[in-house]
């Protein structure tokens, strides 16, 4: 969700259940992340059809915050949803769990920006495509710097595992984790040098 949406959300009451609503912070240990990259604070926002929002762990709090923004009317709440994604995600990142059951939502998307997340989300762990993959994958071959940009806003990191996405030749490149957690989250999922591509 953008700043404007956002704005307009806090500007005016809840008038249904299809907007963003609720969001938790929490922390996840080492048990949960292993590498200390994934060690942190992690926020998520979600609406009564999915998670809206990830934000990757971050050693501080107020960071988690900044970038999750939460304000009235979000509230702060154990839903079963933001719970059972907590769970997955600690699963994840304990090696315990190599996908996540969990519905999304991405009505604030642009409609090219929905089918790049919707095709990425099917790389299968364990494996890699470049920007360029993805944009022929959608039918816009030429599209690879916009695919590259959808990327760098993915609202739900992990969830849509756009660090599976990288640049030609393997090259890794921006992630909003950091490059230190984007490596990370490939070593979790045994991807190497010579990992093969989808």
């Amino acid at each position: 969700m953008g700043r404007r949406e956002l704005a307009a959300t806090a500007a005016s009451p809840i008038r249904d259940n299809d907007a963003e609503r609720d969001y938790v912070v929490a922390w996840l240990p080492e048990s949960a992340g292993g590498a200390e990259a994934l060690v942190g604070w992690i926020g998520m926002a979600a609406s009564e059809r999915g998670v809206t929002r990830l934000v990757l762990p971050r050693v501080s709090l107020a960071d988690v915050m900044a970038q999750l923004r939460p304000s009235p009317p979000l509230h702060l709440a154990w839903t079963p949803l933001l719970a059972r994604a907590h769970w997955q995600i600690c699963a994840y990142l304990a090696g315990r769990r190599q996908g996540f059951t969990l519905p999304i939502d991405l009505r604030h998307a642009t409609p090219f920006a929905a089918e790049v997340l919707r095709r990425a989300q099917l790389i299968p762990w364990g494996r890699t495509c470049t920007y360029g993959d993805l944009a022929e994958a959608i039918g816009r071959p030429g599209a690879a710097r916009a695919v590259g940009q959808v990327m760098a806003g993915n609202p739900v990191p992990l969830l849509v595992p756009c660090h599976r996405v990288v640049g030609a030749g393997g090259k890794l490149t921006g992630f909003g984790g950091g490059l230190e957690q984007k490596r990370a989250l490939l070593s979790l999922e045994e991807v190497g040098p010579d990992a093969r591509r989808e």
